[in-house]
Order: structure tokens, then C-alpha cells, then sequence
């Protein structure tokens, strides 16, 4: 095999590699923001809280936040997911915050019982 159709397979499997999220583990994106690239880890971060706030660390450090976005999936029913934020205007009371507070920390917070959810959030990031 030629060296250049090994390094145009080599290029295929990086794309490929680039939309496989694997939680916990820092993936490189296809994509690039002012020259940086963009980088993503999905976090497991248990069960939302009940009626309580919650936080958990990303282990990420010198690294730029750009986004972050989740889901909570329901442990009685998989049909019945949030996604993360979530907000209701209709019922205060259902909304699910999310957050990054003190440096690199996920916050979570309910104002119900929310503990049969079990949140994963994705957060997209370049290096300084």
C-alpha cells in the first residue's frame, strides 16, 4: 500500500474517531474555533439531585469552555428523558439547572426530587 493512501485512511479513521464520544475520556472534534481545535468529554455525573444542588468535576484544567449540553435519562422509564438544561415556564419546579462553576465543576441543580434521572453532559472545550 502506497504511503499516501495510508495517510488518507490514517485521515478517514481521525474524522471517524472525531464523532465517537466515549464518557469520561477527552475526544478531538473535526472542528476549530480561532485556529484552536475543539475538543469534547461526556461526564457521567449520576443521579440528579433531590431538590438540592450538585457538583462534579470535569478534571479538565487550562482549557476554554465553549459549550455544554446534557441529557437525563429516566431509570423507570426510557421513553422519558430531559434534556439538560431543561426548563418548563408552565412548572418552575421541573426545571433542571446546568452549569460550570469554580473553575471546571459541572453544577446541577433541582427544585424537586430528580434522583431517578441520571445526567449526562457533554462539554466542548479548547486548550489555552
Amino acid at each position: 500500500m502506497s504511503l499516501v493512501i495510508k495517510k488518507i485512511l490514517n485521515n478517514l479513521k481521525n474524522i471517524a474517531d472525531g464523532n465517537k464520544i466515549i464518557t469520561g475520556q477527552e475526544v478531538a472534534t473535526n472542528e476549530y474555533i480561532d485556529g484552536k481545535r475543539v475538543y469534547r468529554k461526556r461526564i457521567n455525573c449520576g443521579n440528579l439531585p433531590n431538590a438540592t444542588n450538585k457538583t462534579v468535576s470535569l478534571s479538565l484544567s487550562n482549557v476554554n469552555i465553549i459549550k455544554i449540553e446534557g441529557i437525563a435519562k429516566n431509570s423507570s422509564d426510557a421513553s422519558n428523558n430531559l434534556p439538560l438544561p431543561y426548563m418548563d415556564p408552565r412548572n418552575l419546579q421541573t426545571c433542571v439547572m446546568l452549569s460550570i462553576i469554580s473553575g471546571y465543576n459541572i453544577a446541577l441543580v433541582t427544585a424537586e426530587d430528580k434522583s431517578y434521572y441520571t445526567a449526562y453532559v457533554t462539554v466542548y472545550y479548547t486548550k489555552n
